[in-house]
């Protein structure tokens, strides 16, 4: 099951407007902040005014489609005693008239001051760009954000506009937070934190919290009101539900609340519950849990606040009767309300007290119990759920009509938080239909439980027959932590936008990048892992809807085209003095999420939450670009050619320092049947410290005009000082050439081994097609046989890598098909190899293999024949033979490179050619705008700026900096930059009026002046 969260749904709205309020009875005037919680199976409207499922025009909580109506209206109540003994009920929802004593707060000031004007008091929600940019939560600087849809917002009693008449006004503010997913077993839940501070300056006693809510299932209106109530006192569970089918619905499911959180027991004395059947005693420092469950109608909803009061703590205000929990819900049907409470405590002035309640749907009270279980789960994790990978540190540094960006590998290297809390306890889980063939790791399932009648199922394991009378698979047998996949990164989309907040628009941002198109035809501008994932099936379907019915069709998400990883760009063509905002947003995929329902198939990581801006200016006089040299200290000097794709990009990190790059032993990699080099590098620093490593696996077909080639670059790039590397390899088998073979006798030896017995080929029976058995190997090296016959009879040899300066691998007692290095061993023929050479019949006694090429002892035209022969003239120890090649020379071990760095030389700005302005003044953005503007500016040496906004008629309005420096310091080093927001009020803080203002930036006899609009 998944959760919801709150978004504004017009279609909500056409839904039948059954009563349940009072007849008669006014609905609340306020025009305030209402949104819809909408991200999953839940439709809820929520306010910043009291009810948090409000009933504005008709039922305010939806499940399972509009239409479906299971909550009509829900609101918080806050009951406190003062010193003086006044008994207090803040009411966020009457059941009977729909009213509500609470009011907008500003979140910050918690001032109810300009409630019906201040853009901030609203209700905030995650899924809206603008109010991401202007969340209240926030941790060093980032909006704090926990779910797929979080709503937020502040209201109070305080307010003497709606405080009514007999009623105490408390003096409390509720900080409302919800959080809410859509995943397989959370999509019906929304959890909802009520965080009550005590403004007053004494303490308030005797204080309990609830929830009341009138959770209409269906039209409850006159006859037809049939809902029953029910209550786990063990789970803290409150449950609505009826016995019989709602007319016209296909079914008719259950709605709970269940406590999550609630305040302990800080009275100093036992807290005595009284009840017919569940009376226990809660000791001091103890939870409370819920105290009280009581359950009325509309004809006898508490109305006083003393009615209120006794209510939550657990009387029956016209008997006054305790009886804590109220069991009789479930005998009659009628139009239920309830209140879920908790108490007594006490709060202190400016102490808060937390109340988190989870609200949820299933079909049936023990798939609600099954779901309150879950939330629990969720709860006690500290809502770790699936999340996107962690946003990259993303860097900008303007340069001449363009921005150099580059970023860091944390998403690739940081774990998924949700893995480590996972249960790793293999369990039943239900199985969804047509799942099994997207499962990507089928031996992680035992068993299955399979349908064999109406009533009955048999369990089998993993592959076995379908049994007799077997129908419809049930349920899986998994652990469900084994098939979650804790590093699950996959790709980076990179933005550009005008604003920060366009950032969040996907109509309003441009992707970055190259245009890939992939082996599946997938197209993207992502940088992506090469791993063969490109289009992958999404646990979301596409709802077609015809005239007869509705279709439901399958998602496909595009996560990129295997072109690789990418760690900068450089953004070019850009407007000098223009700001540009920047994101990343890091994405994952889960392989086996369409099979478990555990999580989305693929999550990205917001691009505000990195997001920088940029201000492209002039490069000033006397710039310099940071320099970049390649020196091969061991190796062919073909090693430079690999890095030809060596570009900066991020120029202020490129130190005075070099690196070394050191290539490593070459693997083999089986594709389909085609054998191909695996290259493999490691970068170390300066100092030798191991950096980083790179692969290439290269692709073997046509390239250019010829075929027959490995081609290709690394899978990603390599990031290092500044600067991004991604070699590239292209070796053409045909340009695979052998010069020559010379013989060196050791001086002073007693034999001399016959030059023209010696002959050597590329042998296309395990060189070329169409095995390719050893073309991977090639080196384009010249090698040195170093014979030894330091055994009786036999000879063996040392091979030597000349051009690498390193030693060949002895490979033997494998076929040429079979090797796994760039190595050697005596025997030429495709049969395994040996160690050592004698004087048998062996096919060792033909010749050798070294890296694919090969090396015959005594060949006369197409007839092999034997060293055997020529054994009196076998080489001996000292005697060697060098091979001189030449054509393609791919990375090889013991190849090193070094990178000089030499870091970028800043001009002096004012010069007589004035490239560089000493002013930098960004439009304003938005632009026109309502509430918010943000205006950036940048200072190219350092100095006191003034920065102050003017209408038409040259007075002043308000001045936003005022001789101060600019706190960041730029980064291409040169000055300062700085960005500041004008919320649209005059230096009394009183509202501008619509119209054009100016907004002029001063550093000394310096001055820019820009225009902007503010709209009402």
């Amino acid at each position: 099951m998944k959760l919801a969260v709150l978004f504004l749904c017009a279609a909500l709205l056409s839904a039948p407007l059954w009563a349940a309020t009072a007849p008669g009875a006014p609905a609340s005037p306020k025009n305030m902040s209402q949104r819809t919680l909408n991200i999953n199976a839940w439709n809820i409207l929520t306010t910043n005014y009291g009810p948090f499922v409000n009933p504005a025009a008709g039922s305010g909580g939806y499940w399972g489609g509009p239409g479906y109506n299971y909550i009509y209206g829900a609101g918080v109540w806050f009951a406190g005693t003062t010193p003086g003994v006044t008994r207090g009920v803040a009411c966020g929802y009457n059941p009977n008239s729909g009213q509500s004593e609470m009011g907008p707060v500003n979140p910050y000031t918690e001032s109810y001051e300009n409630w019906q004007t201040d853009p901030q008091a609203r209700v905030y929600l995650s899924t809206n760009p603008v109010d991401v940019l202007e969340w209240p939560l926030r941790e060093n600087g980032s909006p704090v954000i926990k779910s797929m849809q979080d709503s937020y917002c502040k209201y109070s009693d305080q307010n003497p506009q709606y405080n009514w008449s007999g009623s105490a006004i408390v003096g409390v503010v509720v900080e409302q937070v919800t959080y809410a997913w859509n995943y397989a077993d959370n999509n019906d839940i929304v959890f909802f934190f009520f965080n009550v501070k005590n403004k007053n300056d004494y303490t308030l006693t005797n204080c309990r919290i609830a929830p009341c809510v009138d959770a209409d299932i269906g039209n409850e209106a006159g006859t037809s009101a049939n809902d029953r109530t029910a209550f786990d006192y063990h789970r803290n569970l409150a449950m609505q539900f009826q016995s019989e089918n709602e007319p016209g619905w296909p079914r008719t499911g259950v709605v709970g609340f269940r406590f999550f959180q609630g305040p302990v027991n800080n009275t100093g004395a036992a807290v005595n519950i009284v009840d017919d059947q569940y009376p226990h005693s809660i000791a001091p420092g103890q939870p409370l849990g819920m105290t009280a469950f009581k359950i009325f109608t509309i004809d006898i909803d508490p109305q006083t606040d003393e009615q209120k009061y006794l209510t939550l703590e657990g009387y029956n205000y016209q008997t006054m009767l305790m009886d804590a929990y109220d069991q009789f819900g479930a005998e009659s049907p009628g139009d239920k309300r309830f209140v879920q409470a908790t108490g007594p405590f006490i709060l202190g002035p400016d102490s808060i007290v937390t109340l988190c309640v989870g609200t949820m749907a299933a079909w049936d009270t023990a798939s609600l119990k099954t779901a309150s279980d879950v939330a629990q789960a969720i709860y006690d994790n500290g809502f770790v759920l699936a999340a996107p990978p962690a946003a990259p540190a993303l860097t900008a540094v303007p340069g001449d009509a363009k921005v150099y960006l580059s970023w860091n590998k944390i998403a690739e290297t940081n774990p998924d938080p949700y893995h480590a809390v996972m249960d790793s306890a293999k369990g039943w889980f239900t199985y969804f239909k047509g799942s099994w063939f997207y499962c990507a790791d089928k031996t992680l399932v035992d068993s299955f439980e399979i349908k064999t009648g109406s009533t009955t199922s048999v369990r089998v394991a993993r592959g076995a027959a379908n049994p007799s009378g077997g129908t419809d698979t049930l349920y899986a047998f998994y652990s469900q932590k084994a098939m979650y996949c804790p590093y699950d990164f996959q790709a980076y989309a990179l933005y550009r936008a005008a604003s920060q907040g366009e950032l969040l628009d996907p109509d309003s941002r441009t992707q970055l990048g190259v245009l890939h198109t992939g082996s599946s035809g997938a197209r993207s501008y992502n940088w992506d892992k090469v791993d063969g994932i490109q289009i992958v099936r999404d646990i979301n379907t596409f709802a077609h809807v015809t005239p007869e019915t509705t279709y439901y069709l399958p998602v496909y998400d595009t996560l990129g085209t295997d072109c690789g990883l990418a760690y900068g760009f450089v953004d070019q063509g850009l407007t000098n003095g223009l700001a540009y905002w920047y994101g990343l947003s890091a994405i994952d995929y889960q392989p086996n999420v369409y099979f478990t329902r555990k999580a989305p198939t693929t999550l990205a990581s917001s691009p505000a939450d990195n997001s920088v801006m940029a201000v492209p200016v002039s490069d000033p006089p006397g710039s310099q670009p940071a320099g970049i040299q390649i020196r091969v200290d061991v190796g062919c000097q073909a090693t430079t050619d690999y890095w030809y794709n060596t570009r900066v990009v991020n120029p202020t990190a490129v130190p005075d320092d070099s690196f070394k790059l050191y290539w490593q032993p070459v693997q083999r990699a089986i594709i389909g049947t085609m054998r191909h080099p695996v290259y493999r590098g490691h970068l170390h620093s300066g100092a030798k410290a191991l950096l980083d490593s790179l692969t290439i696996i290269p692709n073997f077909g046509w390239y250019g005009s010829s075929y027959d080639v490995f081609y290709g670059p690394s899978y990603d790039e390599l990031p290092f000082g500044g600067i991004v590397f991604q070699p590239f390899v292209a070796y053409a088998k045909a340009q695979a050439v052998i010069d020559s073979l010379v013989i060196i006798e050791a001086p002073g030896g007693s034999r001399t081994y016959p030059r023209d017995s010696v002959s050597f080929e590329l042998m296309q029976a395990i060189f070329g097609a169409p095995n390719y058995y050893t073309t991977w190997q090639w080196r384009g090296s010249d090698f040195e046989i170093r014979w030894k016959d330091t055994l009786a009879n036999s000879l063996t040899a040392q091979v030597w890598d000349l051009d690498n300066d390193v030693e060949a691998p002895l490979e033997a007692g494998v076929t040429k098909g079979n090797m796994v290095q760039s190595s050697w061993c005596f025997n030429p023929l495709t049969t395994a190899g040996t160690v050592q050479v004698d004087s048998g019949t062996s096919a060792s006694t033909y010749g050798m293999h070294i890296a694919g090429l090969t090396v015959y002892f005594n060949k006369a035209g197409a007839t092999l024949r034997r060293m055997t022969t020529l054994w009196p003239h076998r080489p001996e120890t000292g005697d060697i033979w060098r091979v001189y090649c030449s054509g393609p020379k791919p990375p090889h071990q013991g190849g090193q490179a070094t990178v000089i760095l030499s870091p970028a030389v800043v001009g002096v700005a004012g010069g007589p050619d004035g490239l560089a302005p000493d002013l930098v003044l960004a439009q304003n953005l938005p632009n026109p705008f309502t509430r918010t503007t943000t205006i950036n500016y940048q200072l190219t040496r350092p100095g006191l700026v003034s920065l102050k906004v003017y209408n038409v008629t040259g007075q002043l309005v308000r001045t936003l900096v005022d001789g101060t420096s600019p706190s960041a310091a730029s980064p291409r080093g040169e000055g300062r930059v700085g960005s500041v927001s004008w919320d649209g009020r005059d230096e009394r803080g009183r509202m501008a009026a619509a119209g054009v203002y100016l907004y002029q930036l001063r550093a000394g006899d310096k001055a820019l002046t820009r225009k902007m609009v503010l709209v009402r």
